[in-house]
């Protein structure tokens, strides 16, 4: 949706909730100038993962055991987000039963084996 359609959308109904990605703010600061900034009743920023958020990540979500040590090293090498590291889980988990493994950890799995597509990664494949 374009900003005069938000602009509508406020008038009419509350609340609108908007979700955006990384430069939000400063784009709606950009391209919608003051009218939208005072508007805003609410600003919920989601930050990347803590360590612990991510242990607790792979506990539950991967079928495998992920030893300490590679869930530090998926936690690094994903930046904290969410998203990179739910692929990764799923490349730990393709790699453990591609080898029989109930438990990986960050010496099994090597430090240079990818964990998630990069963009330039995703461009190469194209």
């Amino acid at each position: 949706a374009d900003l005069e359609t938000v602009a509508t959308l406020t008038r009419l109904i509350e609340p609108v909730v908007l979700i955006g990605m990384e430069e939000f703010a400063h784009r709606l600061t950009v391209f919608g100038g003051g009218r939208f900034r005072r508007r805003i009743t609410q600003w919920v920023e989601f930050a990347g993962l803590t360590l612990d958020d991510t242990a607790l990540v792979c506990e539950r979500l991967s079928e495998v055991e992920i030893a300490p040590d590679l869930v530090e090293h998926v936690h690094r090498k994903c930046e904290a987000n969410i998203g990179r590291i739910v692929i990764a889980i799923s490349r730990i988990e393709a790699f453990a039963r591609t080898n029989g493994l109930s438990r990986v950890t960050l010496e099994q799995y090597g430090r240079r084996r990818p964990l998630y597509l990069t963009e330039n990664q995703l461009k190469g494949a194209a």
